[in-house]
């Protein structure tokens, strides 16, 4: 038994635990980036995703998409941000000049 403040194993146990619990496959182990955040994977985001993942204000990208710099999609109520041209729109962004 550990402390509820201190961090300890977690056990499982009944019957439906199998092998797969013990051995994850390797696919299901997400790396994780210097920021704390998981890479996206998928290829389109809703806006909330596209803000967490970019850094960027909701504004912002609201103004991004109505300059024409990010294309976005509906499906139904859904905007969702192609999360390969928001990268792309990042990288379009110009560098930060110290002292400049």
């Amino acid at each position: 038994m550990v402390p509820a403040s201190l961090a300890g194993p977690i056990c499982f146990g009944g019957i439906g635990i199998d092998q797969s619990w013990l051995h994850p496959p390797v696919t299901a182990l997400v790396a994780v980036n210097s920021t704390g955040i998981a890479p996206m994977t998928k290829a389109y985001g809703t806006l909330p995703e596209a803000v967490q993942y970019s850094g960027m204000s909701r504004t912002s990208i609201y103004e991004a998409l109505k300059r024409g710099d990010l294309k976005a999609r509906k499906a139904g109520r859904r905007t969702l941000i192609s999360f390969a041209d928001l990268e792309t729109y990042l990288a379009s962004l110009p560098t930060y000049q110290a002292g400049a």
